[in-house]
């Protein structure tokens, strides 16, 4: 019995986090999507039209840098995002379309959820620009990415139900 129930938790867990970085939770288009960049003043739009939601990233980073992944809500109502570990729930892929997970999105047994409200922006998780090349219910060991262009993806949905908004974000990562 133990076993059993032991298992439909580790199911049930391990379910939420596959579903965004690959399944209907957290595919990624250029519907409603935008990546912001340059200089982490003001972001500005470069994979397609502004949509209620924004990941607000710079356009290029120096390689092992700590990047904040930011969430901005510009729309008039609230969206929800998991504070404990939102990275679980969006896709990274670097420029040949080769999906990757990021240390911060390995280990996912906490499912909460947060409202962000229209006009603000949160800290979604911190990030040092690399990839868990090995992953035992949370990253063991992480190397940097290299210099070249990367993209995330992710959805999120509107607090008190609604479909969920997908957004994406480019970036670039030069040498030190």
């Amino acid at each position: 019995m133990r076993i059993v129930a032991l298992a439909l938790v580790a199911g049930v867990v391990l379910a939420a986090c596959d579903e965004g970085p690959g399944a209907a939770g957290g595919g990624g288009s250029a519907e409603n999507s935008v990546a912001a960049g340059g200089g982490g003043a003001s972001p500005r739009p470069t994979t397609g039209p502004a949509g209620p939601l924004e990941l607000v990233l710079n356009a290029e980073y120096e390689e092992g840098t700590k990047v904040p992944v930011r969430l901005r809500n510009t729309s008039g109502r609230s969206f929800t995002y998991n504070p404990d570990y939102e990275a679980c729930d969006m896709r990274y892929e670097d420029a040949s379309g080769r999906e990757f997970i990021i240390p911060p999105g390995t280990h996912c047994d906490l499912i909460s959820e947060e409202a962000i409200a229209p006009g603000e922006t949160a800290t979604l998780f911190k990030w040092r620009l690399d990839e868990c090349t090995k992953d035992r219910w949370g990253c063991v060991k992480s190397e940097a990415l290299p210099p070249g262009s990367y993209s995330i993806h992710g959805s999120f949905k509107p607090e008190g139900g609604g479909p969920a908004v997908r957004v994406e974000a480019s970036f670039r990562i030069v040498d030190s």
